[in-house]
This record gives C-alpha cells, sequence and structure tokens, in this order.
C-alpha cells in the first residue's frame, strides 16, 4: 500500500483536510474534507477542537502535515553581499533582529534561496512567533496528534510549479492570486520551486477594493525591487463568483496575461479552490521538494518522530557495528592462532635444523643464525646495554640553555656518534662540548669542521663522539 500524506489547512472560517498518497505517475488524492468552525467553540488558543477532531475521524494517514493560518507568519525577502552559508545565517540573524523581533529567541525562523551569483545571495525567510507555535502544536496534542511538518501558508505554493510551468525547461516566475476562504494570497512561484507569497484578510471584497488593489500593487512592487524578476504570467484560484473581481483588480495593477488555474489534467479528480493550497503542499513533500518547503518543527519543536526515527536508526546502526565488531574480534582471534601454530612449526623445524647442525637444538632463528656465523654461545652474546634512542635523549639532554642550535645531522652508530648542526658563535660551539663531556656516556669528543656559514650568519660544525655506556 502506498504511503499516505495528509495535509491540514487552518482556514479562517473552515479547517481543511487533504489526504494523498505517491503513487508510479505522481500524487494521487484519495480524501478531502472541510469541517465548518464554530466560532462560540474555541479554545483560549482559538481553535475550535471538535471542528479538528473531525478532520481525523477515520483517516489512514502515515504523517501529517500543518499550514499555519496566514496571519501567523512573517515574510520577507533579504540580499547579503555574501555566498557562505554560515555567515548568511549569521546575517539573517541580525536583519529578523532589526526587522521583525527583538531577540533571536522570540522566533522560530528558516529561509528558501532565491538566487546566488556574482558573490551576492538572494533569499526569502519565513518565521514565527515561539509562542504561537507552542499554543498551535498544544492545540494538535489535545486532540491526540503530532504534525511532522509545520509549514508557512505563504510558503505552501512551491509544489505547484509542476503545474504552471512547461516540461520544455522553462524559467521564470509565475504568480498565483488566490482567494479562497476569505484570504487573498500572492504566491510568485519559479521554475525551481522557489516561492515566496504575501496575504491579505478580506471580509467585504466589494468594501474593501481599494485596500485590495493597493495591497496587489505594493506586494507586486516590492517583489520586483527585491527579487528583481518579472512575472511571466498569473494563474486565479478561487471560485466562480471571485474570478471575475480577480480579474478586475489585476488589470486595473497592469497585469494582462491572466487565467484561471487548471488543474483537471493534472490530477485524477475535480479539485476545489480552498483545495490547491494543501494539494501544492501535498506535492512539494510527496515529490521530495521539501527543501523548498520551509519546516518550521524544529530546535525546540523538533518532531518527535524523529526522534523515535533516529533511536530505531541508532538501535539498526548499533547492532550492525557490534556483528562487525565481534566479526573482527573472531577474524582476529583466528589468525592470532593461525599465526601461532605456523610460528611454532617453524620453530619446530629449525630445532631439528640446528640440532643436525650444531649438535644442540634452538628454536630462535636469530640465536640460531649468530651461533651459526660466530659459532659462539647464545649465553656469550653481547647484548648492547644502551639503545640509539637513548644516546639521542643523552644528546638532548645535554645541549645547552639559551643557546640556538640547528642539528641538520646525527648519526648513532655502535664506535661512533656523529653530530653536524649549526649554532651563533665559535663560543657556542665550545659550550656545546663543555656540556656533552660532562655526560659519563661520552667518552671522547672530537672537533671536526668548525667555520663560518656560507652566509656569514652562523657557525657550522661537525664533532665525532665515542659512546662509552
Amino acid at each position: 500500500m502506498a504511503r499516505r500524506y495528509m495535509t491540514v489547512r487552518l482556514g479562517s472560517s473552515r479547517y481543511y483536510a487533504l489526504v494523498c498518497e505517491e503513487y508510479k505517475g505522481g500524487v494521487r488524492i484519495v480524501d478531502k474534507r472541510a469541517v465548518q468552525i464554530n466560532g462560540e467553540n474555541l479554545s483560549e488558543n482559538g481553535f475550535d477542537r471538535d471542528a479538528l477532531k473531525g478532520l481525523f475521524e477515520g483517516q489512514s494517514a502515515s504523517e501529517f502535515m500543518v499550514i499555519l493560518p496566514h496571519q501567523d507568519v512573517v515574510t520577507g525577502i533579504v540580499e547579503f553581499p555574501l555566498t557562505d552559508r554560515k555567515k548568511i545565517e549569521n546575517a539573517l540573524t541580525y536583519e529578523l533582529e532589526n526587522d521583525v523581533m527583538d531577540t533571536p529567541e522570540e522566533l522560530v525562523y528558516d529561509y528558501s534561496l532565491l538566487n546566488n551569483a556574482e558573490g551576492k545571495t538572494q533569499l526569502g525567510y519565513l518565521s514565527v512567533k515561539k509562542e504561537r507555535m507552542r499554543a498551535i502544536l498544544q492545540e494538535f496534542s489535545m486532540i491526540g496528534m503530532d504534525p511532522a511538518y509545520v509549514v508557512a501558508h505563504q510558503n505552501s505554493y512551491s509544489g505547484i510549479c509542476g503545474f504552471v510551468f512547461d516540461k520544455d525547461s522553462q524559467t521564470g516566475v509565475k504568480l498565483i492570486v488566490d482567494m479562497t476562504d476569505g484570504v487573498l494570497t500572492l504566491a510568485f512561484v519559479d521554475s525551481s520551486a522557489f516561492s515566496f507569497g504575501r496575504t491579505l484578510g478580506i471580509i467585504n471584497p466589494e468594501e474593501e477594493r481599494d485596500i485590495v488593489r493597493n495591497f496587489i500593487t505594493s506586494t507586486l512592487q516590492y517583489y520586483r525591487i527585491r527579487a528583481k524578476r518579472e512575472v511571466l504570467s498569473t494563474f486565479i484560484v478561487s471560485d466562480d463568483e471571485s474570478v471575475e473581481y480577480l480579474y478586475n483588480l489585476l488589470q486595473d495593477v497592469g497585469i494582462s496575461n491572466v487565467s484561471r488555474l487548471a488543474l483537471k489534467d493534472s490530477i485524477p479528480q475535480d479539485i476545489e479552490p480552498h483545495f490547491v493550497l494543501p494539494f501544492s503542499a501535498s506535492v512539494s513533500r510527496i515529490e521530495l521538494t521539501k527543501r523548498q518547503l520551509v519546516n518550521f518543527r524544529k530546535g525546540e519543536f523538533i518532531y518527535k518522530g524523529e526522534y523515535d526515527y533516529l533511536k530505531r536508526q541508532l538501535i539498526k546502526y548499533g547492532v550492525g557495528v557490534l556483528i562487525v565488531v565481534i566479526l573482527t574480534i573472531m577474524l582476529t582471534i583466528y589468525k592470532f592462532r593461525m599465526l601461532s601454530k605456523y610460528e611454532e612449526q617453524l620453530n619446530n623445524s629449525l630445532a631439528e635444523v640446528t640440532k643436525q647442525i650444531l649438535g644442540k637444538p634452538y628454536d630462535n632463528f636469530t640465536t640460531a643464525l649468530a651461533v651459526i656465523k660466530g659459532k659462539t654461545d647464545p649465553k656469550n652474546l653481547s647484548i648492547p646495554r644502551t639503545s640509539a634512542f637513548d644516546y639521542f635523549m643523552y644528546l638532548s639532554d645535554s645541549f645547552p640553555d639559551g643557546i640556538d642550535i640547528n642539528i641538520r645531522t646525527i648519526e648513532i652508530g655502535d664506535k661512533k656518534i656523529r653530530l653536524e648542526g649549526e649554532t651563533d658563535s665559535f663560543e657556542a660551539v665550545d659550550r656545546i662540548v663543555g656540556e656533552l663531556k660532562k655526560n659519563s656516556c661520552f667518552k671522547d669528543i672530537a672537533k671536526g669542521k668548525v667555520k663560518k656559514s656560507p652566509d656569514g650568519k652562523k657557525i657550522d660544525f661537525d664533532l665525532s663522539i665515542t659512546p662509552s655506556c
């Protein structure tokens, strides 16, 4: 069975729910519901819990997403002379702190990249107050639901790009004018699925005609100035009664290429205008363009399911790592046993050979070779008491303080130690020799060539030392 996703739109007069599932050809609508809000049955956070419950009765969706009410989200477009992501995020925090909030702790926010070229970055940001986010999540918690995604009304049209752009790599910007459920939404969508929107609540369209016209004009000017892009064509999403109203307003502000958005050829069933927004958000989620959907379930509001998923993943990977570690240990033990057995066989063979040659068995190869070469009993072998590393440490400890010494060569042999380097002066060479003589492990110290370096700034020296330990 295909995975199902439920998208909830929190409207002004109704709550809307759209259940979609992914299939080979795209996105299929499974169910859609609209529940009237009872204004006399609102909670302290302004929600009708009974109406919300009605949306979820009998639903079998595995994940659901909430589209925030338009008035709860602040949007904007900014440009920074930066391309580094971390610097951009720091700059955005500063921008929001000055324009939107008093302190960065007040909001949960994120952004979508609009353009990145010539050392500059344009992005659209969306933000919501944390206090409001807590209230909304509390309402869904009260009815036993936990949304995986909480997205902005203004950002939810990013999934519509596949329906308004031709498949022949068409570029540019399309404007979606959505007037449903008492909200006018202007959403600018480009072919990369970047969407930026602004909204206006409307009670009486005819009486507020001038306000709506000014809102459309100012939003278009804002987008052109900030995004530096022009609109290719415009699509209307509304009921039949509002199409002519919107068409005339758009003509008034100079937008002529206007048509009604038709989705009938793209989805398996008809869809009412107020379901187009949640349908677009569902497409973004299902078709993995969710990078364009700014999810406010982050930070302290992170979706609990993410913890559960990570926990399951950690357990799964932990078991896998444990199995690999156990197998590695078993393989190491097996190899060690095989090597030990092989070494034992070699030692036995060596003992037999040395017994035939020397008359006495030796199971150590080094000892046997020394006896064969020198005809010497291993008890009489001379083993050095002092290693080359010991002499190296003696040399290091014997160098006097306060003198700049650059050692180029140290050769440590059984009978001679050669030390070559440079220092500041002839007196410094004498001090080095004097300090070395204090060490009982250095018997004779002979100076070799002591002369000025080619640049005349340093004194080159060459010492020959007889080790005595």
